[in-house]
């Protein structure tokens, strides 16, 4: 196989999908939870409503209806579900323009490493990124914006150029690093 000269590191979350498309696939399996365990009628859309609100949606539906349920319970739902995700075509293709030019495709993130896991194997991007190439801040005990994700992925791969593609900058780059003068997309 040839050497790949070339690394484009994405982060995940609203940057190869759109975050909230998580917290809806989540809020509908917790909806359906809530319908079925209390016999409510339609809490998918009071959810969404108290996350617009920015409200705390799952305190918010326990008190309006006095349920007999510990948040805990409805947050570890959430974290652990497996939610309905995919690429949008533009990401798809984008992906796999890259992948027939030979660069190397990587990803670093924040979170836990059971949602990110899941949210990775939902939208299938185990076909372009290898796992060992995906580094999750629950898993190695950094987040960003540390150094040590970077710094591990410069070093695996030594003498490549790496471009770094994330959509929120500015809550990855709160303080100036060596990273700085990285090329960020």
């Amino acid at each position: 196989m040839m050497e790949r000269s070339n690394v484009v590191v994405f982060d995940l979350d609203d940057t190869l999908y759109k975050e909230i498309d998580f917290l809806k696939s989540a809020f509908r399996e917790i909806g359906e939870y809530l319908e079925k365990q209390f016999v409510l009628n339609a809490p998918y859309d009071e959810l969404i409503g108290y996350y617009h609100q920015g409200k705390d949606a799952f305190q918010e539906i326990i008190d309006s209806y006095q349920l007999s349920i510990d948040k805990n319970i409805l947050v570890k739902m959430y974290r652990a579900h497996r939610p309905s995700l995919c690429l949008d075509e533009d990401t798809r293709q984008a992906l796999q323009g890259l992948m027939k030019k030979k660069y190397r495709l990587a990803i670093i993130t924040d979170g836990r490493s059971v949602s990110q896991r899941n949210k990775i194997k939902a939208l299938g991007l185990e076909e372009f990124i290898k796992r060992e190439d995906i580094l999750i801040s629950d898993e190695t005990g950094h987040q960003k914006p540390d150094e040590y994700a970077f710094k591990w992925m410069e070093e695996r791969y030594k003498g490549c150029d790496f471009v770094y593609v994330w959509i929120i900058l500015r809550r990855i780059l709160l303080r100036p690093t060596d990273w700085v003068g990285k090329p960020f997309v």
